[in-house]
């Protein structure tokens, strides 16, 4: 942990928890050479470090961290299993799932975009009529998940603001948008 915080001495700081979350892209950005520290980071006794670490081994995509990674999801409470399972999904791996699927009903909606994104990151579909259903809900300005933008990823293209093109082009279950 020492290394982690001599790289990223901010994580001590825990009253005002979202001004540093801006590093997660700092250390992903370093990649491969991050990874150290922020595995041992997953160890802290700072829950906030131990978040910000779980979602930088997800933004860097580093295979080492998928066996952590599931431990941590197993071992965390369930606020910060979330960060686990979407981390994990973000490698491709599904261990998470259940996290997932339980945040897919969270009246938050970020929380739900969250899960929604990285479920379909696997390749499940289960959440695209909630997104659909959630086009009208106007997100917030620290959401980067938005339901259109999460549709568009899924689809390959945009639909546009209309929700019932959207409802339309699943209900015909086509597998990407029109070209």
């Amino acid at each position: 942990m020492a290394a982690l915080l001599a790289v990223f001495p901010h994580l001590r700081i825990q009253e005002r928890p979202f001004e540093a979350w801006p590093d997660l892209a700092a250390a992903a950005a370093q990649g491969e050479p991050a990874v150290p520290w922020l595995l041992d980071g997953l160890g802290s006794g700072s829950p906030l470090a131990r978040a910000k670490c779980t979602v930088a081994l997800g933004l860097v995509g580093d295979a080492r961290a998928v066996g952590p990674l599931r431990e941590a999801l197993g071992r965390e409470p369930e606020n910060l299993g979330r960060y686990a399972a979407v981390a994990l999904a973000r490698l491709g791996d599904g261990a998470g799932r259940a996290v997932l699927y339980r945040m897919l009903s969270d009246p938050e909606p970020s929380e739900r975009w969250r899960a929604a994104a990285a479920l379909i990151a696997l390749g499940d579909d289960t959440p695209v009529s909630a997104l659909i259903a959630d086009l009208a809900t106007p997100p917030t300005p620290w959401v980067h998940e938005t339901p259109r933008r999460i549709l568009e990823r899924r689809v390959g293209g945009d639909l546009g603001e209309d929700p019932e093109a959207w409802r339309a082009w699943w209900e015909l279950g086509v597998p990407s948008a029109p070209r």
